[in-house]
């Protein structure tokens, strides 16, 4: 192995990965063919964690929901950042005949910055995804990725919840 990350150190750890993860879901399905597989990747595709691009999704056999987590609050993004990459995973999905989950975050959320939440869920089901997730359950409360006003961020991730189901 090179001491450096070339290309094809790069092509190596992500072909890797992909097998790997082809493997896995068809093996969940041959154990029961009713179980869901979910693959949640992060957007910008650094290569830090070993994928530097989605097109492999496209050959993912067993997979059933293609996921990504666009922080854009706490990584302070813009709003377009976030629409971006929610555009990106609904393309990928299409492609591959999947559906899409956004994970919509619910960490570190300034105080006054929580409207953003209910932003995020209502612009994702807007575009199409077809199931929202949150990290984290009550916003953190209590924890070090507590949003500054935990109470008000999940009682917004609920408003927003229930308006996408009333419609």
């Amino acid at each position: 192995m090179p001491s450096s990350l070339t290309d094809d150190v790069k092509e190596f750890r992500q072909n890797s990965l992909f097998n790997f993860l082809d493997e896995l879901t068809s093996e969940v399905k041959k154990l029961d063919g009713e179980l869901i597989n979910i693959l949640c990747l992060m957007p910008e595709h650094t290569g830090m964690h070993g994928i530097h691009s989605w097109n492999p999704v496209l050959k993912l056999k067993s997979l059933d929901v293609f996921s990504t987590d666009p922080y854009w609050i706490w990584g302070n993004r813009t709003f377009d950042w976030f629409i971006e990459w929610v555009n990106r995973a609904l393309d990928v999905s299409r492609k591959a005949n999947l559906k899409t989950q956004i994970w919509v975050e619910l960490i570190k959320v300034p105080k006054n910055r929580e409207l953003d939440v209910y932003k995020s869920v209502i612009k994702a089901v807007e575009l199409g995804a077809d199931a929202i997730a949150t990290w984290s359950y009550r916003a953190e409360e209590g924890s070090e990725l507590s949003c500054e006003n935990p109470e008000t961020a999940w009682r917004t991730m609920v408003e927003a919840v229930r308006r996408i189901r009333s419609t």
